[in-house]
């Protein structure tokens, strides 16, 4: 199952989600679960695209990944939180931005650039929540998208 707070973990495992811009109201829950599907479904196939392969270098995934990465976080950013996720998801785009960034440069001995989006989770409420919202949604269903799974606060 695909957690969009453990975008870490999947990318982690190469071997193998906005700021709510503009007006003091939160967005709709089924335009938020919609776009964090939609862009999560677009990460994933763009990884998939890279066909990296074994023995590529960590050096040389992580380079060809910051893009992807990149364009993730920019998903991100157009989407409109609900008003109770505004703060989660503006840390969250902001760490996905900041470890694509960091995934350019990146070199052996660097560390884990996705340490910091592995630890992120969202509020429990407002992920159940959305849970039942992305339970109708196909895009989530398609890729096993969970909001609330791992939740612990």
């Amino acid at each position: 199952m695909v957690r969009w707070w453990s975008l870490g973990a999947l990318v982690a495992a190469v071997a193998a989600l906005a700021v709510a811009c503009g007006g003091d109201g939160g967005g709709s829950d089924e335009e938020y679960v919609a776009g964090i599907c939609a862009a999560t479904k677009a990460f994933e196939q763009d990884f998939e695209a890279l066909g990296l392969a074994e023995g590529v270098s960590p050096a040389e995934s992580m380079h060809k990944l910051a893009p992807i990465m990149a364009d993730y976080g920019k998903a991100l950013d157009k989407l409109k939180a609900p008003s109770d996720l505004k703060d989660f998801q503006a840390t969250y785009v902001r760490e996905v931005k900041k470890a694509a960034g960091l995934m350019k440069d990146w070199k052996e001995g660097d560390g884990d650039v996705f340490l910091a989006l592995e630890n992120l989770e969202p509020p429990s409420a407002p992920a159940k929540r959305l849970d039942a919202v992305a339970a109708k949604d196909a895009v989530c269903q398609e890729i096993g998208f969970s909001f609330s799974e791992g939740t612990g606060q």
